[in-house]
Parts: C-alpha cells; sequence; structure tokens
C-alpha cells in the first residue's frame, strides 16, 4: 500500500529544529506551528499508519529559492512529525531517496511511503 502526504509550506531545517537559551533546548513556535501543520495535513489527507512494517519512503523537496541548502537537513523534521501518524516511529524507514526540485513561490514537500515486501 502506498501513503502520499503533500504539504505546501516552508521547509523547516533540522537547523532550526532546536533552540538554546539560558543553558536548556527548546524547540522554536515556528517549529512547532510546521510540526502541528504536516501533522494535520497528514491526518487531513487520511494517511495510514503503518505499525510495525519495515518502510521505503520518497520524499520529494521543493525549495522556494536556489539558495544552496543541504537536502538532508529537511527529513529530521518532517519524519518526527509523523511519527504516530504514519509510522509508529521514523526507525521503521530502512530505505530513503530525498531528492529537491526549485519551485519559486511553491514551497514544500511530497512523501510518499510504501510498505517493504518481506523480500527487499
Amino acid at each position: 500500500m502506498l501513503n502520499k502526504l503533500e504539504v505546501q509550506a516552508t521547509l523547516i531545517s533540522v537547523n532550526h529544529y532546536k533552540a538554546f537559551n539560558k543553558g536548556r533546548f527548546f524547540i522554536p513556535k515556528k517549529t512547532k506551528d510546521y510540526k502541528d501543520l504536516i501533522k494535520t495535513q497528514a491526518i487531513k489527507q487520511g494517511v495510514t499508519l503503518y505499525v510495525k512494517e519495515r518502510l521505503s519512503v520518497n520524499l520529494r523537496l521543493f525549495m522556494g529559492t536556489k539558495r544552496r541548502k543541504d537536502i538532508d537537513n529537511y527529513s529530521k523534521v518532517i519524519f518526527d512529525s509523523l511519527n504516530g501518524l504514519c509510522w509508529s516511529d521514523d526507525e521503521q524507514i530502512d530505505e530513503l531517496y530525498i531528492t529537491k526540485e526549485y519551485s519559486k513561490g511553491n514551497e514544500g514537500f511530497i512523501l510518499e511511503v510504501k510498505e517493504m515486501s518481506k523480500d527487499e
């Protein structure tokens, strides 16, 4: 079964995932809002919860600018947001394919998840 989620929003990098203040780490409001948006869209779009299955994930990132950005910094926030909604824990992901495309004024991502067959 294929699970697909499309979200249009400004992407948040893992570099902005946690902040440090007065000796403590915290998640900034902007990041919390982004995670909430992803969760809301997942529920609204009716994603399937994979409880124990091993998963293959294809993540297409749509960048609003051609500024240099490391694509591996964007998956963590997205994947953590989907724990308990799309999978029990993102450690279930055994295969990951990430691409980035430039799409001026149309930032966001498309996530496709499928259960890996027992042979893979």
